[in-house]
């Protein structure tokens, strides 16, 4: 049998190395590939637009498959090897395997020439090439060997003409390009079909990397065994190529494999979504949830002092939590109320070693103590749960990002995790306002990065305001005792650059703004943290003593956006660090605007290029004093004021450093800020 198999596959790699519409085909698809990795200057981002290739491919394969048949049926062949005892099956054998090493091949050859391209342009050999490897044997080769063997049952099953036109129509429903075809209506089903990158609409996601979960993988394994459970049936009842009770065998064998397949791909997981043709995009799913305002409970002066955390990241994330409180109030307490994102379920909490009753609801977590909690006295809590993360917090096998402002650890701070800002998502702020200590065992998607030491293999302890999970597609750059975490898809990540120009702005903005401490943070993750719908500059980044998380936003982000970079450093570095809570998010937004642009006048950053800063302040809706603050703003900024007013940036810089006091005081009303601005503008 394995010598009749050698033989058929060496006769039809003959035989399709003389047919040159296969030759031609592989070459156009090379072709078109070269065209697309020059215009696409990022291998990551050349992947998910890489569908209408995947989409060509289908039909090619298709095709393939009904030539393979065709062979054999043109000269009544599969007919004769039916008739001779061993003969049909190791050919059949024979055909499946070549299907499986021409799609192999291909995806082989488009693969090399996806690298050499881009090694010769510049970028580093990483990870970043092992993950298209593997993107490209799922939604290439795999793709292609199913089309192969859906051309083939057809040809098989099927003698006349009508094979090519249920070809077409195959094809037009399994490639990722199928929402074309089926429209907005059959989403659901063009998402099950699609055998092609599940997103084909959005961008690269530079953290989570190409779409290659196992839940792919699966799907495309389903599929396979389906296929060739059909077939098998189909010759056994036609041809009786098999006994009847190896049929049955065959028949109940294969639906423990479907249903053992089936099981996983019904779990609720958190893959990576976005883009039209998705029936909810990740943004939405959670713009419609706190759509609805949550009641916040009032907030008690009280202080987690240590976390010591058992974490398990696979397709749910698993959590045993023990945090260490201390009641800084006045008085005794009878309950502890604690926030924690809504999809973690809750499902055992102690207190001081003994159970204790909870309730769940929203973002919030109320805990009722047996015994009073005296003031001063530590309260020792033990919290399980699991469930998924937020979808625009990524916490799967694939990939890790859990940042400190995030509530995926109980927190002190009660607000919610999201809050809508005129219908655009903002993300609350649950840092905690001192060190902490933080101790952590972690399972899941490795190497993981964080801004606390690791002490042996899967140990991390440290004291720190908050603490951050990078894990994904991303690599770490150490240089004199900084870390840079960064994207594996930057040509150049202008490490130095990132360091020098944030080390200057903190010591600037300190002396500027009198901010106190500030450290320059040993360690800065660059990486895509934002959803489609993020327009807020606040939202760009986050700062604690020793992390700065800041977007990936541009790979040019020094050469053509440090004005930009600045914008997203204002509000890091001063409101959001110290914690200050504003009713109306345009009066914080308003004192970003106003530093930053006086920062890059004094800096020299960006200039003439301003024009849209400053006329934000007559863009935003407004009545009253907060329209009058934003007139004479935009006045002065602009220099449109009477002769005798100082128009320097020195006298400017001077007022955002009151106005930043008046915010620290907690009087953040535009009543007083206007009171503010006409005193050091020289008006009574």
């Amino acid at each position: 049998m394995k010598n009749r198999i050698i033989n058929t596959l060496n006769i039809l790699w003959l035989q399709l190395l003389r047919q040159p519409l296969f030759l031609v085909l592989l070459l156009g698809g090379m072709i078109y590939e070269g065209l697309g990795l020059h215009q696409i200057v990022n291998p990551g981002e050349f992947m998910p637009r890489s569908s209408f290739l995947v989409q060509g491919g289908i039909l090619a394969f298709l095709f393939i498959g009904i030539w393979i048949v065709r062979i054999d049926t043109a000269h009544r062949l599969d007919d004769l090897y039916l008739s001779i005892h061993h003969a049909f099956v190791p050919r059949l054998f024979a055909k499946w395997i070549f299907g499986a090493f021409i799609s192999f091949f291909v995806g082989i050859i488009l693969h090399i020439e996806y690298a050499i391209v881009y090694l010769a342009e510049g970028f580093s050999f990483n990870h970043l090439f092992f993950s298209a490897f593997l993107y490209v044997m799922l939604y290439f080769s795999f793709t292609f060997y199913i089309s192969y063997l859906l051309g083939f049952m057809l040809a098989f099953l099927t003698k006349d003409r009508v094979v090519y036109l249920y070809s077409i129509i195959i094809w037009g429903l399994i490639g990722p390009a199928n929402f074309i075809f089926l429209g907005r209506t059959l989403q659901r089903a063009a998402e099950i079909l699609n055998l092609g990158e599940p997103n084909p609409t959005i961008g690269y996601d530079g953290l989570y990397g190409f779409a290659i979960d196992s839940v792919y993988w699966q799907k495309h394994l389903l599929w396979l065994v389906i296929l060739l459970g059909i077939f098998l049936i189909s010759l056994s009842l036609k041809y009786r190529v098999f006994t009847r009770r190896k049929t049955k065998v065959l028949v109940i064998s294969l639906s423990v494999i479907v249903l053992v397949l089936t099981i996983p791909l019904n779990l609720d997981r958190q893959v990576y979504s976005a883009g039209d043709a998705r029936t909810k995009p990740r943004e939405m799913v959670e713009q419609n949830y706190y759509s609805k305002k949550q009641v916040v409970p009032k907030q008690y002066n009280i202080r987690a002092t240590s976390y010591s955390i058992d974490l398990r990241v696979k397709r749910l994330i698993t959590a045993q939590v023990k945090m260490t409180l201390k009641n800084q109030e006045q008085q005794s307490l009878r309950h502890v109320d604690l926030s924690l994102y809504h999809g973690f379920k809750v499902s055992k909490a102690r207190v001081n070693s003994q159970s204790a009753s909870f309730l769940q609801k929203k973002d919030h977590l109320h805990l009722t103590l047996k015994n009073k909690w005296i003031p001063g006295r530590n309260l020792k809590v033990e919290l399980n749960y699991q469930g998924l993360s937020s979808p625009l917090f990524y916490a799967n096998g694939q990939s890790v990002y859990l940042p400190y402002y995030f509530n995926w650890l109980p927190s002190t701070q009660l607000s919610p995790s999201f809050t809508l800002d005129n219908g655009n998502l903002t993300r609350m702020n649950h840092q905690n306002m001192q060190k902490v200590s933080y101790v952590l065992h972690y399972r899941g998607r490795t190497p993981l990065y964080t801004n606390i030491p690791e002490r042996t293999h899967n140990l991390w302890s440290g004291n720190a305001r908050g603490l951050t999970l990078v894990s994904g597609e991303v690599q770490k750059e150490s240089r004199n005792g900084e870390s840079y975490v960064h994207t594996t898809n930057l040509k150049n990540p202008q490490s130095n650059d990132l360091h020098q120009q944030t080390e200057k702005f903190i010591e600037t903005a300190k002396q500027d703004l009198d901010l106190g401490h500030r450290a320059v943070p040993k360690t800065i993750f660059r990486i895509p943290i934002l959803s489609i719908s993020d327009l807020s500059s606040e939202e760009f980044a986050w700062y604690t003593d020793d992390t700065l998380i800041v977007s990936d936003a541009s790979e040019y982000l020094f050469k053509e956006g440090l004005d930009s970079y600045v914008n997203w450093l204002v509000p890091a570095i001063t409101w959001k660090y110290d914690g200050i809570q504003v009713k109306d998010p345009d009066y914080v937004r308003a004192f970003d605007m106003t530093y930053a642009h006086l920062y890059n006048q004094s800096a020299r950053i960006g200039i003439g290029n301003d024009s849209e800063v400053l006329d934000w302040y007559q863009s935003v809706k407004s009545t009253g004093e907060k329209q009058e603050v934003l007139e004479q703003l935009s006045h002065w900024m602009k220099g449109q004021v009477a002769k005798n007013i100082d128009t320097s940036v020195a006298k400017k810089i001077d007022f955002c450093r009151s106005w930043y006091r008046l915010m620290k005081s907690g009087d953040t009303s535009w009543d007083s800020l206007n009171q503010l601005l006409k005193k050091e503008m020289g008006r009574s």
